[in-house]
């Protein structure tokens, strides 16, 4: 174990060993995944700015069998309707896609049922290129919700703005 810390120190040149270790394993053990979520949430957060809009996260409980349960969206908004938004991880590959695409849908099924909201807008950084194997969640996702696409902070805030102002 010395040994990389001593690897680590000559690599971060002065660092402190404790600072070095936890620098390599954020650069390269940490969940990519993690760090594509702060960067999409940073994303989403620079959109809601340049449209002109405060969203706050908005919760609703549902009876699940006999269970009370929470359902969460990280964004809500009401300008006469309520709209339900939250990001979606699509380029970190199909399982992530797949399992984003169905938790949000799911929960957007459940505000529906319980008339809590009509509206749902999906905010998500399309994969360049074609991407086949996610083509199947992107047509569910366009069932459920409208799909914004956030990799240009002002088309993608233009496009927020026509959606919520549509409904």
């Amino acid at each position: 174990m010395n040994f990389f810390i001593e690897i680590a120190v000559t690599l971060f040149d002065k660092v402190a060993p404790g600072d070095a270790v936890a620098q390599l394993y954020e650069d390269y053990v940490e969940e990519p995944s993690a760090k594509a979520h702060d960067g999409l949430e940073d994303r989403v957060k620079e959109v809601f700015k340049f449209a002109g809009i405060t969203p706050t996260p908005y919760s609703f409980t549902i009876k699940y069998g006999d269970v009370l349960a929470p359902v969460d969206f990280s964004y809500g908004y009401v300008n006469g309707q309520r709209h339900l938004m939250d990001r979606i991880n699509l380029t970190q590959g199909e399982r992530i896609a797949s399992r984003d695409v169905h938790d949000f849908t799911w929960r957007a099924e459940m505000a529906e049922k319980t008339k809590v909201s009509r509206s749902f807008i999906a905010l998500a950084q399309l994969p360049q290129g074609e991407d086949a194997k996610i083509e199947p969640v992107l047509r569910l996702l366009n069932e459920r919700a409208h799909l914004i696409d956030i990799s240009s902070v002002p088309e993608g805030a233009r496009n927020l703005r026509q959606a919520i102002d549509a409904h």
